[in-house]
């Protein structure tokens, strides 16, 4: 059983490779669980403006 999910991650890992370079939309490799979100900065307060 071991050895099968060691050949299955292999595949898997594989798989992913190969993926990342033929899909360049990273919002889909994020759904296929390949890639993550980048965190996002947050954005900084709108400074009031002068009357």
């Amino acid at each position: 059983m071991e050895q099968a999910v060691e050949d299955m991650w292999a595949w898997y890992q594989d798989w992913a490779q190969i993926a990342r370079v033929a899909l360049p939309n990273k919002r889909l490799r994020i759904h296929l669980g390949i890639s993550t979100a980048s965190p996002t900065r947050p954005q900084e307060p709108e400074a009031p403006a002068a009357e």
